[in-house]
């Protein structure tokens, strides 16, 4: 099991250097640490040296309804799934490090 975490995490890492990724824009993580996909999603971007501001919406009520009103504002209408991600306004729900990727 640590052998395939560790070769994912060489793999994401040889990734942003293909693509020549450099943080441009700023990253808002909305989710719990209670979430193994949110706390997953998390190492991938701090193994890729990605920065970016977790918000836990399972204590904070506020930052719950923060997320739910950028969700419903991107279109979505349905239920969705953590984490979902903010980047600078471009909403991405239970994305693949990939889609990050694109967009950075």
């Amino acid at each position: 099991m640590k052998q395939t975490i560790y070769l994912l995490i060489g793999l994401f890492v040889w990734v942003a250097c293909q693509t020549g990724s450099k943080q441009t824009r700023s990253i808002i993580v909305y989710g719990s640490d209670n979430c193994h996909h949110c706390v997953e999603f998390k190492v991938k971007l701090d193994s890729l040296g990605f920065t970016y501001d977790f918000r836990d919406v399972e204590f904070n009520q506020m930052m719950n309804d923060e997320m739910v009103s950028k969700v419903r504002a991107s279109g979505e209408m349905g239920g969705f799934k953590y984490p979902v991600v903010d980047i600078e306004g471009d909403i991405l729900i239970a994305p693949e490090i990939q889609a990050v990727l694109d967009i950075m």
